[in-house]
């Protein structure tokens, strides 16, 4: 039986647990719990990760209901466990190409209840634990719309990792702005 303690936990600490003891079973290591961990995730062409701690959860955007008259990367509204939570097109938002397709992709449900927002990403490719050392100045020529809010990156042998500071960007006054 599951202790009140593993019951409490959020759904991406839940999978990063189970994440650790699957990579202790098969590889006879355990995994640093002294690592970042990150969420990694796909927009358009772009591998991007944001601290753990920043996601609640994820969810799917095929509930969602489509704004008519707003920014381009408002897309829509999602009600997500009677929270009415904001839906933000990722890629449009970043000026990283066109918009994700109805009905692909995932949404990012935001961990500050305060800003009750999701963002709208083309695929989750799932929990990662990095070493510090691996975290490095980004020097990958970036989209401006990308390069304001990333200027690090986790280097996990060749593949690259944008660390995405949520932060900026929900606090930057284009986020804020109202039509």
């Amino acid at each position: 039986m599951a202790s009140a303690s593993i019951l409490s936990r959020k759904p991406v600490e839940l999978l990063l647990g189970l994440q650790q003891l699957y990579v202790q079973d098969q590889h006879g290591e355990s995994a640093s719990s002294d690592a970042p961990k990150v969420l990694a995730f796909e927009v358009a062409k772009y591998s991007l990760c944001c601290e753990m701690n920043q996601i609640d959860s994820v969810a799917d955007p095929a509930a969602m209901l489509v704004l008519p008259k707003t920014k381009p990367w408002l897309r829509g509204v999602i009600n997500r466990h009677g929270r009415n939570l904001s839906v933000v097109d990722l890629a449009l938002f970043l000026e990283l190409g066109g918009p994700i397709a109805e009905g692909a992709g995932q949404l990012l449900v935001l961990a500050d209840s305060s800003l009750q927002v999701s963002f709208w990403v083309d695929s989750v490719v799932g929990l990662r634990s990095f070493a510090d050392i691996d975290l490095v100045a980004s020097t990958e020529d970036l989209p401006s719309g990308l390069s304001s809010y990333s200027g690090q990156t986790y280097v996990d042998g060749e593949q690259i990792w944008n660390l995405l500071d949520i932060s900026a960007i929900t606090s930057s006054a284009r986020f804020h702005e109202v039509q």
